[in-house]
């Protein structure tokens, strides 16, 4: 009996510390709406995983979810507020008029460049500016894409009359 109790308590204790070291990290989950083959995803998101992962010497890793799989481009934010997804990465524009002061950024001759626009969306954010707009989450960086071009498959655009019939696309209501 004795051998018994003996064996069930280092079972026990084995238990315990194997569900201790498997809790000891902690998994993050990031949400985006890059495809997983881009550039962006793989360059940017997936070695920011590695990173995350190697500074903390394991205790956080960060599973990558690309191509809007655990969250759509514009129920991103929300679905981090909830806890869907820890991280998620997304544009103000995709959630029409949720970030208005967020989205002056996209206003023409606001940047000339992506770092450029990334850099005022940052100070902004820092400065306070942007108000109570994030107030249910914690912003981790800013970022915006460049200035918006038109791009057509068969149609030179070079002035307004150029896109009579065309449809257009557009990412965000600005």
């Amino acid at each position: 009996m004795k051998i018994r109790s003996g064996i069930c308590v280092l079972t026990a204790a084995a238990a315990m510390l194997t569900a201790g070291a498997s809790q000891a990290a902690t998994t993050l989950r990031m949400s985006h709406f890059w495809p997983g083959v881009s550039a962006i995803n793989q360059e940017i998101f997936e070695d920011w995983a590695k990173s995350v992962e190697a500074a903390s010497d394991g205790e956080l890793r960060v599973q990558n979810f690309p191509s809007q799989t655990l969250s759509k481009a514009d129920d991103t934010y929300d679905a981090t507020v909830k806890g869907i997804t820890d991280i998620g990465i997304t544009a103000q524009g995709y959630t029409a008029g949720r970030f208005p002061l967020s989205q002056i950024v996209e206003l023409p001759g606001v940047a000339e460049s992506a770092p450029e626009g990334a850099c005022i969306m940052q100070t902004l954010y820092d400065d306070g500016r942007f108000g109570d707009e994030y107030k249910d989450s914690h912003v981790l960086f800013m970022f915006t894409t460049g200035p918006g071009y038109i791009h057509t498959r068969e149609t030179d655009v070079q002035t307004p009359a150029d896109l009579q019939g065309l449809r257009i696309r557009r990412p965000t209501a600005i």
